[in-house]
């Protein structure tokens, strides 16, 4: 499991996917909370450590890719990293930044196989699909939807089901604090648990 950014971006460049030209930058900083004005590197850990305790209570082996918020690894270096690992599966943990009104959680998966190849492909769009359920179900709220696109790198160097979870969005004032209350963040914990659950059935 990777709790996404971290203290510090990395503005150099890596290749977006596997025999791609395009580019992209390391690793970015995140947004932050527009109430809390917490960093978003520091709720994705809070939110990763919560779901970590979850999962092992449920019998789980959970592998964090962080547990600092200091971890210069590039997105890339991340997902190559989570394939090595022995992991079956590789949740990234994110907060979103919208409009002010935006709310609830969304998920990002492949947009086709061109760059994991159709196993992979399937299998992630299956557990962004169990996730975003369980998760909207958890904290009571509609679900934010799915964006299914290529353009994320943390995706397409995948050699096991991964996709980017976005708990909440932080740029809207209410949603920020819950996101930010360790009482939230044991019902999102709880709802990813749930989504990993209904993976595995």
């Amino acid at each position: 499991m990777a709790a996404g950014h971290q203290q510090r971006g990395i503005s150099s460049t890596e290749r977006l996917a596997p025999g791609s030209s395009r580019r992209k930058a390391k690793l970015t900083s995140g947004t932050a909370g527009v109430r809390t004005h917490i960093p978003e590197y520091k709720t994705n850990l809070a939110i990763a450590k919560a779901t970590k305790k979850e999962l092992k209570k449920r019998g789980y082996k959970v592998i964090m890719l962080r547990t600092t918020n200091n971890c210069p690894l590039s997105n890339q270096q991340r997902t190559k990293k989570a394939n090595k690992s022995g992991a079956d599966i590789h949740i990234c943990i994110h907060c979103n930044a919208s409009g002010a009104s935006a709310r609830g959680p969304l998920v990002c998966v492949p947009g086709s196989s061109r760059y994991v190849g159709k196993k992979i492909f399937n299998s992630s769009r299956r557990l962004g699909s169990c996730l975003l359920s369980s998760v909207a179900k958890a904290v009571n709220k509609k679900s934010h939807g799915t964006i299914r696109s290529d353009y994320y790198t943390t995706i397409n160097w995948a050699k096991i089901p991964t996709m980017i979870l976005e708990c909440g969005f932080l740029t809207n004032p209410t949603e920020d604090r819950q996101l930010n209350s360790s009482s939230y963040q044991k019902k999102l914990a709880k709802g990813i648990a749930n989504g990993v659950d209904k993976y595995f059935k």
